[in-house]
């Protein structure tokens, strides 16, 4: 990969997965994995938060929720969700470089 991250290192660090890593006190575990906000890990985070489990493009608001009604009210995404939320609502990265889509968001 151009980026200088292998996917390993992009996957890991996907949706947010620090806040959640925080609150089950595996922090300094994926500390072990560099995480870059470039162009890639930005195209990642964007179709991640904007695709649903069936393909479907969704809403951010809607795939949060479809997220933690997966997970369960006492699941750790919904414990980190304070935290997370924000980050994802202000782009996340996501909103740097997001694609163009001539057909919508």
């Amino acid at each position: 990969m151009q980026c200088g991250q292998s996917w390993r290192e992009l996957v890991v660090h996907h949706f947010g997965a620090r806040f959640v890593a925080d609150v089950c006190g595996l922090s300094d575990e994926l500390r072990r994995y560099r995480f870059q906000e470039d162009g890639v890990s930005d195209a990642l985070a964007y179709a991640d938060q904007r695709i649903g489990p069936d393909g479907s493009r969704v809403p951010l608001p809607q795939r949060i929720a479809e997220v933690l009604d997966r997970h369960g009210p006492d699941s750790p995404n919904a414990r980190a969700r304070s935290r997370r939320e924000p980050h994802l609502c202000a782009g996340g990265g996501a909103g740097r470089t997001a694609p163009h889509r001539p057909d919508g968001p």
